[in-house]
Parts: structure tokens; C-alpha cells; sequence
């Protein structure tokens, strides 16, 4: 995936066919451009927030 296609489908596909002022929840995957992202959505009225992951590692 890179974050061209993950662009061009989120705005597209995704943006056009929410309800109004919907919540967007991405990860933290690298192809999130989070600003170009926030911009799109802040535009239409949405609001998204981006999801911190945590990893967590295996008690030894």
C-alpha cells in the first residue's frame, strides 16, 4: 500500500459515503499521511483520531 492509492481511496471512497460529522479512526500505519489526512477531513466536517498502539512485549 502506499500512501498515493491510500489518498486517492480515502477521498474517493471512503470520504463521499460517510454520515455527516462522522469519527475517522486510523492506526499508525506509515502510508497515514496524517496531515494531507486531517485536512480532507477537517474540510468535510469529520474529525478523525489518529489510534496509538501500543506494543507490548512478553513478560520473560
Amino acid at each position: 500500500m502506499t500512501s498515493d492509492f491510500f489518498e486517492a481511496w480515502f477521498k474517493t471512497m471512503l470520504l463521499p459515503n460517510l454520515p455527516e460529522k462522522s469519527l475517522i479512526i486510523l492506526d499508525n500505519a506509515r502510508f497515514h499521511r496524517m496531515g494531507i489526512l486531517q485536512e480532507m477531513v477537517h474540510h468535510l466536517g469529520h474529525k478523525m483520531y489518529r489510534l496509538h498502539l501500543i506494543r507490548l512485549n512478553e513478560i520473560q
